[in-house]
């Protein structure tokens, strides 16, 4: 919020344009580079300097040496001022001050030479002069960035105001800088942990385009080139084509796009293109002897950059129209990006409506610093969205696996049915065949040895009859077809009551709509409350015993209690359940507890909810 605040306080600055008031400023054009201070004196005097309404004058791409007259009119009271020539990137420039009519070198300096050369500690060139009580005082500044763009601003301060200038841009410097390195750190972090180069991608553009800017602002070669003006000279265009290869690979990347087609090959070209470009001003070689050659470079990087507008707005375009969100938040970043790109750069060529304002100067700094914070929302949407784009896939497939759960158990229980019926139809009746021949044997005269031997045999043909019956119940619960739920489970308790081994009390609450529910869903909860009686039988030693059965709007209960003697925590008892409930409990998403009560037994509490039994809708 601060550095909004102060940015836009700077913005309204900027565009305010004063008047230089009781000082003059004037310019003038050189064309054959080749006039010396004697000769601009001269050019002075016979008035063919332009007087400079403003403080900005913007020739653009240029092949002349500019000079700069400054008349400071007589003061009552002397004072200190600072003369400041606000380009950071001017390769030479030599401050003259003129005395006796005659013009003496105050200080050389520029960008080609050693940072420590410029007469105070700035990344803008700011020459100490004075102004005189009695007579008028003139002084010359010869600006030489030939076969390059140049913007020239110039302001005369006094000393208070421009070190209160100094301090506002340094604050907003801080604050833009420990931004950047948020953001940078972020990308890191969220590379590190979901190791998806995209957010390597993000990190190398939020690091290149904060030393494009640092470096289009001069804080590159106050504080970290001091010593290598020829790295300088070279840095902005290299920083620039970083930041532009880096953002086409991060657009590939944020918005998945295949790594096929015309607009993926289109974007390899230009990542060629941009490195090379890169590569030409990385090898360390001055070209400052090539001025030609490095004009037309620097003309082939300004159409690339007018070639990235192009293939941007068009990825976003396109894929914006196809509904894919994350394109919204890069039209949004890279349209400003762009636009305030645009300014800058037509204000480069001399052209711009905007060359005499903050936007000619800072343009694609303000551009960067609200696009950073766009695709670094536009990050937290994908991140977000990523998350629920797992989720439902995890849903998805946890619902492809329950629908081939119930499938198999389908299968299975299909399975039952058929060996069920042919244990029934066949085998029974085969057995039942077998018993009416004995029975026929039995009433001839037989020798008594033979009458017990066939006797023997048909009370095994019984047995086997009872066990195949018992395997039956098992495989498919004939009673439960028959008669329904609550019917089948009152039938089975009342068989256990009949048994006079234990006194079983028991109550059953609904299921008066069984179609709602899925028919292998209901076979479940018939064998989890056999089960659950079955054990209480066989293992707890019980006297009395108590089941509850409640169909719920949301859920069934059920409810097992017996004054048994309890279940160990450890005990086979103990894993033999849950080996055989809570494997069915656990499939439809339900609960169960089980205690030991205090004056002995156990309470079986379970819980399952009805969505997970109810028939689909479809």
């Amino acid at each position: 919020m601060q550095l909004i605040l102060l940015s836009l306080v700077i913005l309204l600055q900027n565009f305010v344009q004063q008047p230089i008031g009781q000082n003059e400023a004037f310019i003038f054009e050189d064309p054959s580079n080749t006039m010396n201070v004697t000769a601009i004196h001269q050019a002075f005097i016979n008035g063919e300097f332009e007087r400079l309404e403003t403080r900005d004058y913007n020739p653009g791409f240029t092949k002349s040496t500019f000079w700069l007259a400054l008349r400071l009119h007589p003061q009552e009271v002397t004072q200190n001022y600072y003369y400041v020539i606000g380009n950071p990137h001017i390769n030479w420039i030599n401050f003259f001050e003129v005395e006796n009519n005659q013009a003496r070198l105050i200080n050389e300096t520029g960008d080609h030479m050693p940072y420590d050369s410029r007469p105070i500690y700035s990344k803008k060139f700011a020459f100490p002069i004075q102004s005189s009580a009695d007579t008028e005082s003139l002084y010359f500044v010869e600006i030489d960035k030939h076969h390059e763009s140049l913007q020239i601003s110039q302001q005369l301060l006094t000393v208070d105001a421009y070190h209160k200038a100094q301090s506002s841009e340094q604050l907003i410097s801080g604050i833009f800088m420990g931004m950047v390195i948020l953001l940078v750190l972020f990308g890191v972090f969220l590379f590190a942990t979901m190791a998806d180069v995209l957010y390597l991608f993000y990190a190398a553009f939020i690091l290149s385009g904060f030393l494009w800017v640092s470096t289009n602002l001069g804080l590159g070669y106050q504080l970290w080139w001091p010593d290598f003006p020829m790295f300088e000279n070279k840095a902005r265009p290299i920083f620039s084509c970083a930041q532009a290869v880096t953002a086409l690979l991060f657009i590939q990347a944020f918005l998945k796009l295949k790594k096929q087609g015309y607009i993926y090959y289109i974007n390899i070209t230009l990542v060629y293109i941009g490195l090379a470009i890169l590569l030409f001003f990385a090898i360390p070689v001055d070209y400052s002897q090539f001025p030609e050659l490095v004009l037309s470079v620097l003309i082939v990087h300004n159409t690339w950059n007018l070639l990235l507008v192009v293939q941007f707005l068009f990825i976003c375009i396109k894929e914006s129209l196809q509904a894919n969100r994350n394109a919204w938040f890069f039209l949004l970043a890279f349209t400003v990006l762009i636009a305030f790109s645009i300014i800058e750069l037509l204000a480069h060529t001399g052209t711009s409506v905007f060359s005499d304002n903050y936007l000619a100067k800072h343009g694609v700094q303000t551009g960067y610093m609200i696009t950073s914070v766009i695709l670094t929302f536009g990050l937290v949407y994908r991140f977000n969205t990523y998350e629920k784009d797992q989720e439902r896939l995890l849903q998805n497939i946890n619902r492809q696996q329950q629908q081939h759960s119930e499938q198999l158990r389908e299968i299975q229980e299909n399975e039952r049915n058929r060996i069920a019926e042919q244990l029934h139809n066949d085998v029974g009746s085969m057995l039942s065949v077998a018993s009416l021949q004995l029975s026929s044997i039995k009433d001839a005269n037989l020798p008594t040895d033979i009458q017990q031997q066939v006797n023997t045999a048909e009370d095994i043909i019984h047995q086997v009859n009872s066990q195949i019956l018992a395997i039956g119940h098992l495989l498919v619960p004939f009673h439960l077809q028959k008669l329904g739920f609550a019917a089948a489970i009152s039938y089975f308790c009342d068989n256990i009551n009949h048994a006079q081994t234990i006194n079983l009390e028991y109550k059953i609450i609904g299921f008066e709509n069984m179609d709602r529910y899925k028919k292998p869903a209901v076979i479940d909860l018939y064998r989890i409350a056999q089960e659950l009686l079955s054990n209480i039988v066989q293992h707890s030693s019980a006297k009395n015993a108590f089941l509850q059965i409640i169909e719920h709007e949301s859920q069934i209960t059920i409810v097992a209690e017996d004054n048994g003697s309890g279940i160990k925590t450890d005990s086979p008892q103990a894993k033999e359940k849950k080996l055989s409930i809570s494997s069915k409990i656990n499939y439809f998403n339900g609960q169960i507890d089980v205690l030991n009560k205090k004056e002995g037994g156990v309470l079986i509490y379970i819980r399952i909810p009805s969505s997970k039994l109810i028939q689909n809708e479809n």
